[in-house]
């Protein structure tokens, strides 16, 4: 009678058990793929975030330099560089009433810098926007009115696809 109490037993023993090692590497799997898929997305989170942030930064950099022109065109009373029927990357406006007098952009190694009434040259864009065209074209169409052309590309240095490109045109009288 013993023996058989013993084989009851043992037989409970082998069917009390955990998982097997294909139910173990099976679960590892599943886990391993659910946590994949976690990490790209979020992954994918982040850096659509971050692209979206230095997209604002071209685009608030881009309004600010449009703001300043149009601040320093309604102020102008002549323009002094380029000279008539030229082009470059310097625009130096020579105002009514003289306070800022000259009122001087260039381009400078990606930087736009600003110089009013000869003052050092400061940069109006930030270090994360480089610009990579500042051209400047003056059509004179008589003595009293000059046309300006101003084309305009700024680029993200974190994400270099991220490219604003415009054209302005302004007419002083």
């Amino acid at each position: 009678m013993k023996l058989k109490k013993q084989q009851t037993k043992n037989n409970e023993l082998k069917t009390e058990g955990g998982f097997t090692l294909i139910e173990v590497l099976i679960y590892s799997l599943i886990l391993a793929m659910f946590l994949g898929a976690a990490f790209s997305f979020i992954s994918s989170i982040f850096s659509t975030t971050d692209t979206l942030v230095e997209r604002g930064e071209v685009v608030v950099n881009r309004e600010f330099i449009d703001g300043k022109l149009e601040w320093l065109v309604s102020q102008a009373a002549s323009v002094t560089a380029p000279p008539a029927g030229s082009s470059s990357t310097q625009l130096e406006l020579k105002e009514r009433q003289g306070n800022i007098d000259p009122a001087v952009l260039s381009l400078s190694t990606g930087e736009l810098l600003l110089s009013l009434g000869g003052e050092p040259a400061a940069p109006i864009t930030n270090n994360r926007i480089k610009v990579t065209k500042f051209e400047v074209e003056h059509f004179s169409s008589s003595e009293a009115t000059s046309t300006l052309k101003i084309s305009l590309s700024l680029q993200s240095e974190i994400f270099p696809y991220l490219v604003s490109v415009e054209t302005l045109f302004y007419v002083l009288r």
